[in-house]
């Protein structure tokens, strides 16, 4: 714990904050025995959920599938997935990745 006078702090106010920051706390003393704790505010880290990233992706993929008819996603559910995926990959082969989703939509 550091203790200061309340001269002293004065005087040297950013050394005594410094040593507050550094012990977590510190004490002025009053010429009349009075005493008070001084003790550093520090910004709380807010942390992001670990589930924000997924969110954030499922609401790309949720606006990516609005752009494709219903009829089409439907028709999709119904394939056989080894079709679907010759599809896809029939789809990308030579492309850019902007002429595969180009493609994509139009299935």
């Amino acid at each position: 714990m550091f203790v200061m006078t309340y001269s002293q702090a004065r005087q040297n106010l950013a050394t005594f904050l410094d040593k507050a920051k550094i012990n977590g706390e510190a004490i002025i003393k009053r010429a009349d025995g009075s005493r008070f704790k001084v003790i550093p505010i520090t910004e709380e880290k807010t942390e992001s959920s670990p589930f924000s990233e997924l969110a954030e992706y499922s609401s790309t993929i949720n606006s990516k599938l609005k752009q494709i008819p219903l009829q089409n996603i439907l028709q999709m559910m119904k394939e056989d997935e080894d079709e679907r995926t010759d599809r896809i990959l029939a789809a990308a082969s030579g492309k850019t990745i902007d002429d595969f989703f180009d493609k994509l939509k139009k299935l």
